[in-house]
């Protein structure tokens, strides 16, 4: 059994065109693959905008996961001894926040996928030349 298709003029033209028809549907597929990486890289470089007086970094951490997703992983000992932070910043990076965050704290931070990773800073060793 052969598959024909009609012209409007009630003749054969078979399928001459389905070249044509499968590229524009490879052009179709292709853009919405495009769009669709778009979107996503859109909602992955979220910007971070806080505001806070003299507020602990718990609170700061509450408030960045609220607004990018991300889950902080830390040990509630090490959030004792830092200082409270002042910061007011709009629509920053992730990594802009948290720097600002413990820019005069003893502690870092490292991002790993999903999670910002929270660790004492190791101290600085300055080699001495002679």
């Amino acid at each position: 059994m052969a598959l024909t298709a009609f012209s409007g003029h009630g003749r054969k033209t078979g399928w001459c065109n389905l070249p044509k028809l499968l590229m524009i549907m490879k052009m179709i597929a292709f853009l919405l693959l495009v769009l669709c990486l778009q979107v996503s890289a859109r909602s992955n470089a979220q910007t971070i905008t806080l505001s806070e007086r003299n507020a602990p970094l718990q609170k700061l951490f509450q408030e960045i996961k609220k607004q990018s997703g991300y889950s902080f992983f830390y040990d509630e000992a090490l959030l004792k001894e830092a200082s409270p932070v002042s910061i007011d910043v709009r629509n920053v990076s992730l990594a802009v926040a948290l720097d600002l965050c413990f820019r005069e704290q003893r502690l870092t931070y490292s991002i790993i996928g999903n999670t910002v990773v929270i660790k004492k800073k190791e101290p600085q060793v300055v080699e001495r030349a002679d």
